[in-house]
């Protein structure tokens, strides 16, 4: 864990605290408002109360040893990882079934696959795998395109149904997030930081799986739509050597190619959302 304090160049007090993937936290304070350094602007500033706050919820995340083994993992992370197995990868499953239904295939409600059931849904193997590692999937829902409407299209948005899925978990997420912070900066206590920390790898978790899902190479959610827009021959190649593919995939999984693009494309994610519900936490902040 590898906590940096960076002092801005420009008179602002927004973007003071930015969560990094991957085990960093990078906090972000202006030189005049930095009351960590004993200083003081001199005006009213809820952001600084707002950044002494996260500080000390980073604190405490430093304090906890997060390390990439299972076994030095904290709490608040495994809790996640298993809310992940039990809801959020049916709900990436449900989410291909359902959509392909409304496309015209019932393959998966045929299948019993159109439930929230964990029990319909996991891959043993995948959901040990998440639970170690971060990294796991569940079993695939069965889809016959033939029976789509519109089969191009179908698949589409089947493909897109499950990543997307994980985006609006990840979001809900960060809303938590938003409702609990003031909360946790005016009563500080262990159940407020363990509530904000679970809510937190929640959302981090939902969205690394939703960028990951979207890479472009079989057997991810990306290829089939990558294939459906390519032209008619190129999609068939594709489809022809996905064995292949899938193998290049898991080289690049090994060798941790993949860590740094998919680590900021999580990071943006999370700050995009971050930012588009800073209001609700100023609202209940108001109402407090």
């Amino acid at each position: 864990m590898e906590i940096t304090c960076v002092t801005a160049s420009k008179k602002s007090h927004r973007d003071l605290v930015n969560f990094m993937p991957q085990g960093k936290i990078h906090l972000k304070f202006d030189a005049k408002s930095c009351i960590i350094k004993g200083t003081h602007c001199g005006r009213h500033c809820p952001e600084k109360r707002r950044s002494v706050a996260l500080f000390r919820i980073a604190e405490r995340i430093e304090n906890m040893g997060i390390l990439s083994s299972f076994t030095n993992l904290n709490r608040y992370e495994i809790l996640a990882r298993i809310v992940i197995v039990l809801l959020v990868l049916p709900l990436h499953e449900f989410a291909h079934g359902w959509v392909a239904r409304k496309c015209g295939d019932g393959t998966a409600e045929a299948a019993g696959r159109l439930t929230l059931n964990p029990l319909a849904h996991v891959d043993p193997f995948g959901a040990v795998l998440l639970l170690l590692t971060g990294f796991g999937w569940a079993k695939p829902v069965p889809i016959n395109p033939a029976r789509m409407n519109h089969p191009r299209k179908g698949i589409i948005w089947t493909s897109l149904a499950g990543p997307l899925s994980n985006l609006l978990a990840a979001l809900v997420g960060v809303i938590l997030m938003q409702i609990v912070f003031p909360f946790y900066y005016t009563s500080s206590n262990a159940v407020l930081t363990g509530v904000y920390l679970l809510l937190y790898w929640f959302a981090n978790i939902n969205i690394s799986l939703a960028a990951f899902n979207l890479i472009p190479v079989p057997p991810l959610d990306g290829s089939k739509v990558l294939m459906m827009l390519l032209p008619y021959e190129k999609g068939m190649w594709m489809e022809r050597h996905q064995q292949q593919l899938s193998l290049v995939l898991w080289i690049l999984i090994l060798v941790g190619v993949l860590n740094v693009p998919l680590g900021y494309l999580s990071y943006w994610i999370m700050n995009f959302f971050t930012w588009a519900t800073q209001w609700i936490g100023t609202l209940v902040q108001m109402v407090m």
